[in-house]
């Protein structure tokens, strides 16, 4: 299988674009987690948080990185920013990358739980240690992640020794980049590929747990609190669901990476261009999500587009 070892234009301008439209969207809607949140519990903090990371990851991944792919073999380049005005390392970059989405899904996996623990609250079903011990969990296996991220390359020094002996085919292309990485098989990635486990069954238990939990609290209590409490706290549960099945874009990359490394897909090189290109989008979409299941965010929108385009007497759903 052949690689391609040129640069595809097109996936750079789309970085720029997505990338740039993207930060508006992030920026707008922080601004709305700050300044029209009243209504909104404590969650509104943890929101915030959420939305910060996405602004940074999207800024990263489409802005300062840029990466792109050597598939089938495991290794790939970056082309933005941070690389060619001051020449980080790739690995450092794709690293902080990774450690950033799984920080949003840890992130978001707190946001559940912090719910859970206020529906729960109207229950009189309340454990706080539980919940605290969750979250330093949680964060710990992001923090733990990132520092088994930057010990799995192939140390810049041996790069080129290991594409002689491994892939001579196309040792003069990869020579003739300045700037890549290269990942194998070895103790660290064996040890990131566990902790990443253990961290997608920990965040998916927690989820599936506290979400039928959520909705079974709250089938109970419909009768006992009233219809705008019930439709807000299920609306919160609806956002919360939507956040996670749109945060699955983010990895999206890394999927189709691995399947290709597996598979030796043919042409899987543009497979994972093209993913990395659908990746992009999660902040942006994140940010459309946010919006639609929070009755003022979206409020505040509909109205405001309505003076900026003259529309009257416009429903407010």
């Amino acid at each position: 299988m052949t690689i391609n070892f040129t640069t595809p234009v097109w996936l750079i301008r789309y970085y720029y674009i997505v990338g740039t439209v993207s930060l508006i969207i992030n920026f707008g809607t922080s601004y709305l987690v700050i300044a029209k949140s009243e209504k909104i519990d404590g969650i509104r903090y943890l929101l915030l948080v959420f939305q910060f990371l996405c602004t940074i990851t999207n800024i990263n991944f489409t802005l300062l990185m840029q990466p792109m792919s050597l598939f089938p073999i495991m290794a790939a380049y970056c082309n933005g920013v941070l690389v060619k005005v001051f020449n980080i390392y790739s690995h450092y970059l794709l690293a902080v990358w990774t450690s950033l989405l799984i920080s949003e899904i840890v992130c978001l996996t707190i946001c559940f739980a912090w719910k859970h623990r206020k529906i729960s609250k109207l229950a009189n079903r309340l454990n706080d240690g539980t919940y605290n011990l969750l979250a330093v969990f949680a964060i710990f296996i992001a923090l733990s992640y990132y520092f088994l991220a930057t010990q799995m390359d192939v140390k810049r020094e041996f790069q080129m020794q290991y594409v002689r002996e491994m892939y001579p085919d196309y040792y003069d292309q990869f020579q003739s980049l300045k700037n890549f990485v290269i990942y194998t098989e070895n103790t660290w990635a064996t040890l990131g590929i566990i902790t990443c486990s253990i961290g997608s069954l920990f965040c998916g238990t927690v989820l599936t747990y506290t979400t039928i939990d959520m909705l079974k609290i709250l089938k109970k209590l419909k009768m006992k609190i009233s219809s705008n409490s019930y439709t807000r706290y299920k609306n919160a549960v609806k956002s919360l669901l939507a956040h996670f099945y749109t945060s699955l874009l983010s990895i999206l990359p890394v999927t189709a990476a691995m399947i290709v490394m597996y598979a030796k897909i043919e042409n899987g090189q543009d497979l994972v261009n093209g993913a990395a290109a659908i990746g992009g989008l999660h902040s942006s979409v994140n940010a459309v999500v946010l919006i639609t299941f929070t009755i003022p965010y979206r409020k505040f929108v509909i109205r405001k587009s309505a003076e900026i385009f003259g529309v009257r007497n416009i429903a407010m759903f």
